[in-house]
């Protein structure tokens, strides 16, 4: 498996295993576990874990005395 260079987008809990602080130690651990249970193995690089964005914003419009009062609700 040689592929090198690429991006790929998966859900954070796909993505597990020990951390490596240097990219040699970490291919050699993976052609390691492979060779011992032949199953294939990707380096992942972490760059960064997002959280999704927020539930909509609802606005809530009210009038008090002739003045409209907006309200803003975050569920």
């Amino acid at each position: 498996m040689a592929n090198r260079g690429q991006f790929l987008v998966v859900p954070a809990e796909w993505v597990g295993g020990d951390p490596f602080a240097d990219q040699d130690k970490a291919i050699e651990d993976a052609e390691l576990r492979s060779k011992t249970d032949g199953k294939h193995r990707a380096v992942v690089y972490v760059v960064a874990r997002t959280k999704p964005a927020p539930a909509p914003v609802i606005v809530l419009t009210r009038m008090e005395d002739g003045v409209t009062q907006p309200q803003v609700v975050q569920p």
